[in-house]
């Protein structure tokens, strides 16, 4: 792969199309920043990943580990087979899936790309492997106050999102909550909105469903809003904590009953073990009447949560370097924040990653996945004391949709060190990806397909920035100087 060195006389056919297609008007919606829109992309999906592993099978369909075949990132690919799968059910997928899509959280599962053959609906995620919650309570059988206290904080940072989002998970489990990777300190990811429901008013949701043991009381009633997430997570805490769930019985009836009836025993011996704040948060979380509970806000601010929370902060500030980068990176246009995104999910560091999650979710005050100006400003206070960066350049420099806040993506963009990113040998994969034909050059058409809802005009700045040699066509040398100029 590279440059050409020589001018044709006549272009390829493959040129000739692609110079005619930069003046074609597009008919596919734009991309919006802030609620990025669902592009189902038409095709097999073994063209681009392979199995590596069956994880599963349900009665729609399968779950696998794959891997693309170009850039070997390896992802989560969950299948839904149309010949045992109801009209009506695929539409609630994509509902599903519409909702998931415009969650931007460090603690919430990302959804890559769905793909739709005539045989199947094939949504794929980043992968998770490190193992559910559940498997890591049965490991230690309970965790310590200060292990749960760290890993609740996150698992309640995704759920204020969601909320913020005026979205209810409707299914919250130690089974829906998993981790990233085996390593120790491994993030937590809410996973499985499959149930998942936009509010609309405040007591909108109606339906009784969820895994039993979990449903808050009001959920058997059919009147209910996203308190219910608030009761499932306490059951999750008092599971962390104790080792079973506080609502137990023979029958389903009798879990039923006894979850109506609310009744803790916290009192009793094996209870014994917890805090006095341990207990009045789940006291709080777990209020049969649901206006009494805490909602998620207001759990992130109990003390239980921030005595064991406080020494995560001081351990990672930000660096000048890192303002470096967040001043210096700014988008150009809706087709450079997609390539780069593209490009940042298919070459990883999760070292840097990991330390400017901490920092995002350090200044992210009341958990909504959003920084504000003021938190910002309080944030640098707290994580870079005597820094000269004003708070405000920094804001707008990096507030790329002008929503008035800075979404996680947004801040993990601009805070990245492109320049070593970009000079990375997982490049060149990033590229074969692109590359549909596989001849070491990208056509237009070629970017399309991984970038639909560009406007013509921001094509034909693109390929005249890009496009050293002005053949019509980007080669991998071209598009590497080309991301290396705007880093």
């Amino acid at each position: 792969m590279g440059c050409c060195n020589s001018k044709v006389d006549k272009p390829s056919k493959k040129k000739a199309e692609n110079l005619k297609s930069l003046g074609e008007p597009l008919k596919v919606a734009a991309i919006s920043a802030e609620k990025p829109k669902l592009v189902i992309q038409k095709g097999k999906v073994g063209e681009k990943y392979k199995i590596i592993k069956l994880l599963g099978t349900e009665k729609h369909g399968s779950y696998f580990q794959v891997m693309n075949v170009k850039t070997n990132v390896e992802r989560f690919l969950k299948e839904y087979i149309k010949a045992k799968t109801s009209k009506k059910t695929l539409e609630q997928v994509l509902e599903s899936i519409e909702t998931l899509y415009g969650i931007d959280h460090p603690n919430v599962v990302k959804i890559t790309e769905v793909i739709e053959s005539d045989e199947s609906l094939n949504i794929i995620a980043e992968l998770c492997t490190g193992g559910e919650l559940t498997a890591k309570i049965s490991k230690n059988k309970s965790f310590s106050e200060k292990d749960a206290a760290k890993t609740f904080k996150d698992i309640m940072l995704a759920i204020s999102c969601c909320h913020a989002n005026g979205i209810v998970h409707r299914n919250i489990s130690t089974k829906t909550i998993l981790y990233q990777n085996q390593e120790s300190n491994s993030e937590i990811k809410l996973v499985d909105f499959s149930l998942s429901k936009k509010m609309k008013h405040k007591h909108a949701l109606k339906e009784p469903i969820g895994s039993v043991q979990y449903m808050a009381p009001e959920v058997f009633d059919k009147e209910y809003n996203e308190k219910c997430d608030i009761w499932s997570a306490g059951v999750v805490l008092y599971i962390m904590l104790v080792g079973r769930p506080p609502f137990g019985g023979h029958k389903v009836n009798d879990i039923v009953a006894s979850i109506k009836e609310g009744k803790l025993h916290l009192d009793k011996s094996h209870c014994q073990h917890l805090s006095g704040e341990a207990k009045d948060l789940l006291k709080k979380m777990l209020s049969v009447d649901p206006e009494a509970r805490l909602s998620a806000q207001q759990v992130l601010e109990h003390q239980w949560i921030k005595s064991y929370n406080n020494d995560t902060i001081s351990s990672i500030p930000l660096t000048e370097e890192v303002f470096a980068h967040l001043i210096r990176h700014h988008s150009e246009s809706k087709l450079s924040d997609a390539l780069f995104s593209f490009v940042a999910t298919q070459i990883s560091d999760s070292a840097e990653d990991k330390i400017l999650e901490e920092q995002f979710k350090a200044m992210d005050k009341n958990g909504d996945g959003r920084l504000t100006l003021e938190e910002i400003e309080s944030g640098l206070k707290l994580l870079s004391p005597g820094t000269n960066v004003d708070p405000k350049k920094l804001f707008s420099e990096i507030d790329r949709d002008h929503s008035g806040f800075v979404g996680y993506t947004e801040f993990m963009m601009a805070s990245r060190n492109w320049k070593k990113t970009v000079q990375k040998e997982e490049l060149e994969k990033v590229f074969q990806s692109l590359d549909i034909g596989s001849d070491g050059q990208l056509a237009l058409n070629d970017f399309k397909n991984s970038f639909p809802g560009i406007d013509s005009s921001e094509w034909a700045d693109f390929f005249k920035a890009a496009d050293a040699n002005q053949d019509g066509l980007i080669s991998y040398e071209e598009l590497k100087e080309y991301l290396i100029s705007r880093a």
